[in-house]
């Protein structure tokens, strides 16, 4: 993350909060945090477990893994110094570091959370080689992204008419001037074939949150007459065969993979 980035970030401390008044936006980060969870479940069980929350944010998805084992040693790392009082406020351990300079020994993390972070990246050569320097044995990385192809990630340019060139951009993989933040996207198999350059091996793969081009119109006119369209549930059965059927334009990636020996 280049040092006018960092700045940025720091100042802005975009994190999103997970209780938005916004019904589009608040049916996608449900979805998103109940298949994360889901895997969280299968990795964390009763097993006692130091976990690393690296871009911990306030902590969102680490009260989800407290949840789920009551047996975690919890460490983040944050370099907002706004959300790690809130970390702190949590017991969460934070230390106010970026990803790039992890101050942790080698080998010494059961389970490391990297969710909505690669994105911010230029690149990740200096940081999954240290994810993997830190995990044990056989740890486990959980890895969250949004798909490179997704209807979703552009959906503000659908919506709001930008220029085009913004979304050729992003898949070219080259500088935009929608949403700066995300330097970097990727697909799916691009993403793959980065984890096997640093020898991790993927457990999970899931593609979630079908998005259709105007939904976000669509649901600003049903405001105007008092229709809730996220509450029907033949629209959740429409997403949710879409989100099987095309999952290339799923809004999101979550990847599971484990250290090789």
């Amino acid at each position: 993350m280049s040092r006018s980035l960092k700045e940025a970030y720091q100042k802005a401390v975009i994190t999103p909060e997970y209780e938005s008044s916004d019904r589009m936006e608040y049916y996608y980060q449900q979805r998103k945090l109940k298949s994360i969870r889901f895997v969280l479940s299968k990795i964390l069980g009763g097993r006692s477990s130091l976990i690393l929350d690296v871009g911990a944010g306030k902590g969102i998805v680490l009260d989800l893994a407290s949840t789920i084992s009551t047996r975690l040693w919890v460490v983040s790392l944050e370099i907002s110094k706004d959300c790690c009082i809130v970390l702190r406020e949590k017991g969460y351990n934070p230390i106010i570091s970026d990803v790039e300079h992890m101050p942790i020994k080698s080998e010494a993390v059961d389970v490391v959370l990297f969710l909505d972070v690669i994105e911010h990246l230029y690149s990740p050569d200096k940081v999954l080689p240290d994810i993997f320097r830190i995990l044990k044995t056989d740890g486990n990385c959980l890895i969250s992204t949004p798909n490179k192809f997704g209807i979703y990630e552009y959906k503000e340019l659908v919506y709001a008419g930008a220029h085009l060139i913004d979304i050729v951009n992003t898949l070219r993989g080259r500088p935009r001037t929608y949403f700066p933040y995300h330097v970097r996207l990727y697909g799916l198999k691009g993403l793959l074939g980065i984890l096997k350059r640093y020898d991790f091996h993927e457990k999970c793969v899931l593609t979630i949150g079908s998005c259709l081009p105007f939904l976000g119109n669509v649901e600003f006119l049903a405001q105007k007459v008092s229709v809730d369209i996220f509450r029907s549930n033949v629209l959740e059965k429409i997403l949710k065969v879409l989100e099987r059927r095309m999952a290339l334009f799923n809004y999101l990636i979550i990847l599971l993979c484990e250290k090789s020996a």
